[in-house]
């Protein structure tokens, strides 16, 4: 009878709540509105523990952060998508390295064999039993291998200006251009190219050996081999020669 007493005065009690999860009701509710539950009504919001909540929260994130038991670092894994991505770049830069350095290595190779032999072939203009010429301004003794330039300087000309007008030629876009040597101008001279295929504005170029203040000469209007001063210039002129392949 006391129990029955109690319940009634809980009853007209002004605030209503469930029991189970706290929503406010009607007195006429006996099942709560929002959870289902069958209810008991109370005159205050149930208490709710906190505490509780928190603690299994915090050994949530603990366990989620757990550091390393080999080493004590923490370890965070890197998940599978972003991990391929990352070895996909590395991948793709060292390609392109490995292709960049390929095509410079190929470019060289191809300068310093092929090119000469590739732009000659295309441009020949003239050739007799030894020599070939070609519209790039180069002349290729079939017998020796040298490629010479097809004409001198074209004016008078130092040893050192001569020397340096030759190891600076580009003619045909090849390097390796040099001055020739005295025997180098005499086998030239022997084989009758001059005047035809290779043409001089004067009839002594300079050559590549010195001696003292001198350095040696061919005239190729009488066949002599000479020895002239350095610094003279009068009817000296420069002929660049280079090996063919």
């Amino acid at each position: 009878m006391n129990n029955i007493q109690e319940v009634g005065a809980e009853q007209q009690s002004d605030n209503k709540y469930c029991t189970g999860c706290g929503t406010e009701l009607v007195l006429t509710n006996k099942f709560c509105t929002k959870c289902g539950k069958k209810i008991v009504f109370v005159n205050k919001i149930p208490e709710i523990d906190i505490s509780s909540v928190l603690s299994d929260k915090i050994d949530d994130v603990q366990a989620d952060t757990k550091p390393d038991e080999d080493n004590g670092d923490q370890q965070v894994e890197m998940p599978l998508e972003t991990e391929e991505k990352c070895l996909g770049k590395k991948f793709n830069y060292a390609t392109a390295f490995v292709v960049i350095i390929a095509i410079s290595i190929g470019a060289c190779v191809i300068n310093h064999y092929f090119w000469p032999e590739i732009i000659s072939k295309a441009g020949e203009t003239g050739r007799d039993d030894r020599f070939t010429a070609y519209s790039n301004g180069t002349v290729l003794d079939t017998r020796t291998n040298l490629m010479w330039a097809a004409k001198d300087n074209g004016s008078d000309i130092t040893w050192a200006n001569a020397k340096s007008y030759c190891d600076n030629y580009r003619g045909g876009g090849n390097t390796g251009w040099r001055m020739p040597t005295q025997h180098e101008l005499a086998e030239l001279y022997a084989s009758g190219a001059l005047g035809g295929l290779i043409k001089l504005t004067s009839y002594c170029p300079w050559a590549s050996e010195t001696r003292g203040s001198d350095a040696a000469t061919f005239r190729f209007n009488s066949g002599e081999r000479g020895w002239t001063p350095q610094s003279y210039d009068v009817t000296l002129r420069a002929l660049p020669v280079r090996s063919g392949k």
